[in-house]
């Protein structure tokens, strides 16, 4: 029976822990949504605790955390996050976040946030000069991260949150303004590997972006190049082409969990500036983590 603490009586949300994670999206939300989410938002608007309820009103609980926002392409997100400060039942975690998404239906991602340190793979490194681990933390670790990613649940310790380890250097979600710095064909498999450079708004830096296509490249690759000026006659089926490129482009990048927990990111598209050739990358091809590169003035990962 549904009291005023919901169907789901979380007692959690009412311990010191769980309040200061609160406390954090509250002030944070900005933060973790460029930084972990990978979007860049315009505006957003952070709610806690809010009701969740079925359309005759009854009472299911509360959740945690629920941000809106619109991402600087146009595209309208609402973030459901759970937080735990500690937690044993998998299931009943998954049953309460699967109800509450049923009952908001303007929710595009669930993320879960905890802080229990028998999952969250703390000091699993006993001696980092001899590599030497727990390798118990590190199995209930990925045991957290697999049960709940296969669910399409993205898993973040809140450790990180806390203290500033901000592990995403990615480009955002939408279509970027890129250029295509070299590319070459993969030694370790039969394709080709592509680098572009992105320079975004709020950062100083360029942002590396990875992904391949099959061998051959498509017709609309070098038809890109040609446009560009940058593909000389004759090198059309050359091995390699690194170097000088610096061919401008456009790409379409998505952002979706894969089935640990964490984001895969997805180049979906390769455009000419001008948006007149246009070629898809083949999934999963076109499926690389993307990496910060160094910044030309700190030399620190971006």
């Amino acid at each position: 029976m549904a009291t005023e603490k919901g169907l789901f009586q979380d007692e959690d949300r009412f311990s010191p822990a769980h309040q200061e994670m609160a406390a954090w999206f509250a002030q944070n939300a900005h933060t973790f949504v460029r930084r972990f989410l990978c979007d860049m938002p315009k505006e957003l608007t952070t709610s806690l605790e809010v009701p969740v309820r079925s359309a005759n009103g009854f009472l299911y609980g509360f959740a945690d955390v629920v941000i809106d926002y619109e991402t600087d392409q146009g595209a309208e997100r609402s973030i459901l996050i759970e937080l735990k400060s500690r937690f044993r039942d998998f299931g009943r975690v998954l049953r309460q976040l699967n109800t509450y998404r049923a009952y908001l239906p303007n929710v595009t991602s669930v993320c879960f946030i905890h802080d229990d340190e028998w999952w969250d793979g703390r000091n699993a490194c006993l001696d980092p000069k001899a590599e030497e681990w727990d390798w118990v933390k590190l199995e209930r670790y990925g045991q957290v991260h697999g049960f709940f990613g296969s669910q399409g649940i993205y898993v973040v310790e809140y450790a990180k949150l806390r203290e500033g380890f901000f592990g995403h250097y990615e480009v955002p979600s939408g279509r970027r303004e890129a250029v295509l710095s070299h590319a070459y064909k993969h030694s370790d498999f039969p394709g080709w590997a592509i680098f572009f450079d992105v320079v975004l708004p709020d950062r100083r830096e360029k942002v590396q972006c990875v992904s391949g296509f099959p061998d051959p490249p498509p017709d609309s690759f070098w038809q890109i190049l040609k446009a560009a000026g940058r593909l000389a006659s004759g090198s059309e089926r050359s091995a390699s082409l690194d170097g000088q490129l610096q061919v401008p482009c456009t790409i379409d990048v998505s952002h979706v969990p894969d089935g640990e927990g964490y984001l895969y990111e997805l180049v979906e598209a390769m455009h000419s500036r001008d948006l007149s050739v246009t070629f898809k990358f083949d999934e999963p091809a076109g499926i690389r983590r993307l990496r910060g590169s160094q910044s030309a003035e700190s030399g620190q990962p971006a």
